[in-house]
């Protein structure tokens, strides 16, 4: 799906601890508290290793254009 130019970056790149079945939850800013993106990936050069670890999660206007095409989607095409 296509987001657009207008949703800015397309992903965020982060250390924030994350397990496996993490992916879809928040990620939240430390200092504020605010939920600024979406976990959706776990990258690891080295499976279990802390130090060698990045996620990948969407930012929330990424989410919330994503949300309001797949909604639109839905109310176009009711029960199909």
């Amino acid at each position: 799906m296509d987001i657009g130019d207008s949703a800015g970056s397309a992903y965020l790149l982060h250390t924030a601890p994350l397990r496996p079945g993490d992916s879809g939850g928040p990620l939240y800013a430390q200092d504020s508290g605010q939920v600024i993106g979406m976990d959706v990936s776990l990258l690891s050069s080295t499976p279990g290793r802390q130090a060698h670890q990045a996620n990948l999660s969407l930012p929330m206007p990424v989410v919330w254009t994503i949300a309001a095409r797949l909604l639109a989607r839905l109310h176009a095409h009711p029960g199909s």
